[in-house]
């Protein structure tokens, strides 16, 4: 059974730019430090991961997380901030460096600032200063609120700008939270020093039932009880989740109204706590990475950043990463081919879509046009045989303008089978360990029934990006 629908890309309406930098990813502080043999994760001499990022188009590298206020952790040397930024110079990646917040020197902050902004201002972000500290009630005796945090962060930011006087900073990295974030952008947003603000956003909320006040604490991991899988891939898929972006975008968008700061997902995924096995880790986090960076783009974000790692901080496996290491590089999780399929499509102005549709197909369209009037549509088709909207779709896909030539290229799992966690293909290969692909684009005829336009069939659970060559 199949469904026809029409797709019309508007071309005279079209919206922000989408930032070289929009695809990121987020680690721990404590990943940037030597292993026990002496070895760095970031490092210019880490060929694979470099290849890795660029297969990737991952553009923007943030570093901070739960390691950077947490005072067993060293905080990083001149070496390892060398290796950092000659790994990110290396890789075409723009940095976000965190300081410490809690209990944090501003002395060292300060030193820290001036050696990067002397060494690598141009392979440099924004400096941020903690993270999630609306969450440090957790972690202190006594009360923690807003106040506490503004005057905690302004003397380690006041520190850091007496050493670098064009300091650029992002805040408040918080958990999505509205009063902070408005408190913050009317304290600091004059002073000519905040370059974005930011927000962590973890859709699904925690990956168990049961984690207590104080994860890692309050109840050990081994008795942790994971969410139902299968009702968290349903999650992932379903439009309810577009609700809960819409929220967070109205909470940010208010408050940065007529300022001209951009704001930023600094730290996200799929379910916090590693990411829940079985959903975070399967195919159905290909798709859903996918779509949620074209909503983000859509939507006017500077970018996203997905946390990762081969390890959470403490004993927590990452079930959310975005690759892992391998024995020949690194292992690209069906995650990560949500972000290489972006990087195939998410350039240049958005265009916005209409979509004359079922409403019971779960299905979303994004396009975008670069400079050279290249035009691309991203097609997801988010059902599956775990929904209701399983369903191949038959797509007349409208263009603005006339066009040369067309191709598309798409993602799929064996038997597009959201809860796979191999197998997965783009362009009818994978991606390598050493960050190769080979993916082939298909030429696609003009529309049969002459209209500008092409038309294409999406299967279930499968995502096409078409690229056309406009006149």
């Amino acid at each position: 059974m199949s469904n026809t629908i029409n797709i019309t890309v508007h071309s005279d309406k079209p919206g922000k730019e989408i930032s070289p930098t929009f695809t990121g990813v987020s680690y721990e502080t404590e990943t940037m430090l030597p292993n026990d043999k002496g070895a760095r994760y970031f490092s210019p001499d880490n060929k694979a991961l470099i290849a890795e990022f660029k297969a990737l188009g991952i553009r923007s590298l943030r570093v901070g997380a739960n390691t950077v206020d947490d005072n067993k952790v060293a905080m990083p040397t001149e070496s390892d901030i060398d290796a950092l930024f000659a790994f990110a110079m290396a890789a075409g990646a723009k940095v976000i460096y965190s300081t410490r917040l809690k209990n944090g020197d501003p002395k060292a902050a300060a030193t820290t600032a001036k050696y990067i902004q002397d060494h690598y201002a141009e392979s440099l972000d924004c400096f941020a200063i903690g993270n999630e500290p609306s969450d440090f009630v957790k972690h202190f005796n006594r009360g923690y609120n807003y106040d506490w945090y503004r005057s905690d962060w302004k003397r380690i930011m006041e520190a850091m700008v007496a050493a670098v006087p064009g300091a650029r900073f992002s805040g408040p990295d918080t958990n999505p939270n509205p009063e902070w974030a408005g408190a913050f952008v009317r304290n600091f947003a004059d002073s000519g020093h905040l370059a974005l603000l930011t927000a962590h956003l973890y859709p699904g909320g925690c990956s168990y039932s049961n984690p207590g006040s104080n994860p890692g604490e309050s109840v050990a991991y081994k008795d942790l009880i994971p969410l139902n899988t299968t009702d968290a891939r349903r999650r992932m898929l379903s439009p309810e989740w577009h609700g809960i972006y819409a929220e967070v975008l109205t909470g940010l968008t208010d408050v940065i109204a007529g300022k001209g700061i951009p704001y930023r997902l600094t730290e996200c995924n799929s379910f916090w706590y590693g990411g829940l096995n079985g959903a975070s880790n399967t195919y159905a986090s290909a798709l859903w990475s996918l779509d949620y960076l074209h909503w983000w783009a859509t939507n006017g974000c500077n970018g996203v950043n997905f946390h990762t790692g081969d390890m959470v901080h403490g004993p927590i496996p990452c079930r959310y990463a975005v690759f892992v290491t391998s024995e020949h590089g690194y292992h690209t999780r069906p995650l990560g081919y949500g972000l290489k399929t972006f990087d195939l499509g998410g350039h240049g102005f958005v265009l916005p879509v209409t979509i004359d549709k079922h409403d019971k197909q779960n299905l979303t369209a994004y396009a975008s046009v670069d400079e050279r009037n290249t035009l691309n549509v991203t097609l997801i088709n988010k059902g599956s045989g775990e929904n209701a909207a399983g369903e191949e779709v038959h797509l007349n896909v409208a263009f603005p303008s006339a066009f040369g030539s067309a191709q598309a290229i798409s993602l799929t799992a064996p038997n597009g089978d959201i809860s796979a966690t191999s197998g997965v293909m783009l362009g009818g290969a994978p991606i390598g360990e050493d960050g190769s692909w080979k993916g082939n684009w298909t030429p696609l005829p003009a529309s049969a029934d002459g209209r500008n336009g092409v038309t294409v069939k999406v299967a279930p659970a499968s995502a096409t990006v078409i690229r056309a060559q406009t006149r």
